[in-house]
């Protein structure tokens, strides 16, 4: 989880410091957790999360979080649509990949 923490905090432009002050927790402590030494209680996990924008599956399954920033974007437009449009968009990406799945 430590590499997730900090190449959020790089993606946000912010020294340990700022994240540490930001969170409550000390500098020495961020740099424990980034380098996987220690362990956030839940409620850091949570505000680290929060402050970094790491999203939840991230941290739930740390090996699916390095998508490039273009898949994120693509993730955060995909979930700003009504479930009409998400039918819509899950149908044309099977046609064009020649899936033939079921609407669920």
């Amino acid at each position: 989880m430590g590499a997730i923490f900090k190449a959020a905090r790089k993606r946000a432009d912010m020294t340990q410091e700022q994240v540490a002050e930001q969170v409550d927790i000390t500098p020495r402590f961020l740099m424990g957790l980034e380098k996987g030494e220690k362990r956030p209680s839940l409620e850091v996990l949570l505000r680290l999360a929060h402050l970094l924008n790491i999203p939840g599956d991230a941290l739930i399954h740390p090996q699916l979080s390095f998508v490039d920033e273009e898949d994120q974007e693509l993730l955060r437009l995909f979930m700003e649509l009504t479930a009409r449009d998400k039918k819509v968009i899950l149908a044309t990406v099977r046609e064009m990949l020649g899936h033939s799945h079921t609407e669920k």
